[in-house]
């Protein structure tokens, strides 16, 4: 399963990455309310994980985190404020935290 993320369109989606010759017919996509911006950050030189063409974090079958994936969401409000959905140290998923540390 990937969960992209679009900058640019202001939006996200959750989807199989590869569906069968019908497509994925639970696939999801989403705009973020306009006083929210929501962004992928991926600290660090690494290649980055790309669904169509958009940065993505993959979940593998035992539930961990494609290492590729972004290490952060960003999720910022129109006075600047952020929360930051952040990888877990162990790799099998994401925290909230109020800061990018």
């Amino acid at each position: 399963m990937v969960l992209w993320v679009d900058a640019k369109q202001n939006g996200y989606g959750l989807e199989e990455e590869t569906p069968g010759k019908n497509g994925d017919s639970k696939a999801e996509s989403f705009t973020a309310d306009e006083n929210v911006q929501v962004k992928a950050v991926n600290v660090g030189g690494s290649a980055q994980t790309m669904f169509k063409n958009l940065p993505a974090v993959r979940f593998l079958a035992d539930g961990s985190v494609d290492e590729g994936s972004p290490q952060m969401l960003q999720l910022q409000d129109s006075g600047g404020t952020s929360l930051w959905l952040a990888e877990t140290s162990d790799r099998k998923g994401y925290e909230i935290r109020n800061s990018n540390k």
